[in-house]
């Protein structure tokens, strides 16, 4: 089956940070599909390789400050492009849910590291400084607004119910 991404991919600029934060898109992005939604990837884009650890995971907006699910480790920027997790931890079921609202949180360790963004009229962006990378906090943090949206994904397929491809068995008598 194929992924099927939600949340902000579009931004071309760089922008650098010098401190450790965790940051939030205030708008939520919306699961696609029905139902049940498996979760296989979640990513942050960067300009270029540099020092430094990050860390990802969904937050419930129905429920706000809920910690769903984080990545399971922490990875080092290696390079520009698409950095991206696909083992999980969840801290609320084990799927997520096609139509409901979540929050990308990422965030940092302090080395200076340049993300793709945006600046979005009417789009908000929130963050707080410190290094989550050991875990993210659970609830979410009270946080402080800015005006750059950062590239972030989460890539999710239906978790059953999708198309069979039939198999065609061959009985052959043996002699």
């Amino acid at each position: 089956m194929a992924i099927t991404y939600f949340g902000y991919q579009d931004g071309v600029a760089t922008s650098p940070s010098t401190s450790a934060l965790i940051g939030f898109a205030d708008a939520g992005y919306v699961c696609p599909g029905a139902g049940a939604q498996n979760l296989r990837e979640l990513g942050v884009e960067y300009a270029q390789s540099q020092a430094g650890n990050v860390r990802m995971g969904l937050y419930d907006m129905a429920n706000p400050g809920n910690l769903v699910v984080e990545a399971d480790s922490v990875k080092t920027i290696d390079g520009a492009g698409w950095l991206t997790f696909i083992s999980f931890t969840w801290h609320v079921g084990i799927t997520l849910t096609g139509g409901a609202t979540y929050r990308i949180g990422w965030c940092a360790s302090g080395a200076t590291y340049p993300y793709k963004t945006v600046d979005v009229p009417g789009d908000t962006w929130s963050y707080k400084f410190g290094d989550y990378t050991a875990g993210l906090p659970d609830p979410e943090p009270a946080t402080l607004a800015a005006a750059l949206e950062v590239n972030l994904r989460a890539g999710v397929e239906p978790a059953a119910g999708g198309s069979i491809i039939p198999i065609l068995l061959s009985r052959r008598r043996r002699m």
